[in-house]
Order: C-alpha cells, then structure tokens, then sequence
C-alpha cells in the first residue's frame, strides 16, 4: 500500500531494523473503540515525528535508517507522499464503487531532488500536520458501515478502509521505528523547538 513492502527476507523472515514492527498483518474484524483509536493515532502521528526529527542535523538526518536504505530524511518526505495518497484513496473509496488507484511508486519517489539530500524537511512536516488534522476531520463522523467500503490496490487488490486504516496507522508506527534507531541517543524527546535543519 505504500510502497515500502511488508518486511521480509528471501525466507519469509521478519527484518527488525528495516522493520521494526514486523509485518502488516490487519485484523479482520475492528471494534468501533479500536477503530476510534486509530483514528486518534493518526491525529496525534505528525507530532510523534516532529519529535523524532527535532534537533537532528543534516549528517544524522542523511543516514539511512538500515543498511542500504532510505535515509531519515527520505522517510519523512515519503510519510508525505504516501499519507497524502492514502487521504484520497479514503475519499476515493466512500464516493465511488471500488474505485481502482494507483501503485504509489514509493521507491521512485525518494530519489526525487524533492526528498534527497539538500531537501529541508519542514515542508513534509507542516503537509502532515495539515493532512492529518483534514484526514481525522474526515473519519471521525463518517458512519461505520463506510469504514466496509474498498478500494481496488493494483498490488493488493480490494482493500476496505478498516483495513486501510490499520495499514496507515501501522505505516507510521514502522516508519516512526526506524527513525528512532537512528535518533536514539541524539537527542531528547521533550525539545519542543523547531528543526535545527533548515529547510
């Protein structure tokens, strides 16, 4: 769903740097308060980050999050990218019939000049909080039975919010993961000033 695969070996076997989760693995069925918890977490996801990001310096936010991976600074732009297409492919889903969406090229993407090195990382930040606050605008009053409505993933097949929802709370959780493994040590959670990388 969003680019980044669900983190396994040539054998099947859970990667915990590059996923520190473990895989996606959704729960088929979603109690309302399970659901609403959800929802909270993706209100309260572009905080998570920005404490995870504050203070880090251009070297430390140019690491890769694993070996051979995307640097902490390509995660960030990509949380962007891909939260921005899950908001529309919620809104998708509620107003039309299983509407098919497009692969979100994840990968490709993080090779762009606007997520590389050089790329400050405040504008994802602000798109996210902005995403975020229009995103859990959007949930909170929509009426239970939307959350059954799907989707049609190109890679995934028909996909319904409540599964979708799980997928991008648990997308930003893992994400979250790998950058505290890089950030750990580096600074301290309670700063509450801006980035100290410009951008």
């Amino acid at each position: 769903m969003g680019g980044d695969g669900t983190g396994v070996d040539g054998e099947g076997t859970a990667i915990p740097v590059r996923f520190p989760l473990g895989p996606f693995r959704p729960d088929p069925y979603l109690a309302r308060t399970r659901r609403r918890a959800l929802v909270r977490e993706l209100a309260g996801f572009p905080s998570d980050l920005r404490v995870r990001v504050v203070g880090l310096s251009r070297g430390e936010l140019d690491t890769p999050v694993y070996g051979g991976g995307w640097t902490v600074r390509q995660v960030v732009h990509h949380l962007a990218d891909v939260h921005m297409m899950g908001y529309l492919r919620f809104k998708l889903a509620v107003t039309q019939v299983r509407p098919e969406v497009p692969a979100i090229p994840g990968s490709a993407w993080a090779h762009f000049a606007d997520a590389r090195k050089g790329a400050g990382i405040h504008a994802s930040l602000v798109l996210l909080r902005a995403l975020h606050l229009r995103w859990v605008r959007f949930l909170r009053p929509l009426p239970e039975e939307d959350f059954l409505k799907e989707y049609l993933d190109p890679e995934r097949g028909a996909v319904s919010l409540e599964v979708a929802l799980q997928y991008y709370a648990w997308h930003g959780r893992h994400h979250l993961g790998q950058i505290l493994g890089v950030s750990r040590g580096v600074m301290d959670p309670r700063r509450s000033e801006g980035v100290r990388e410009g951008g």
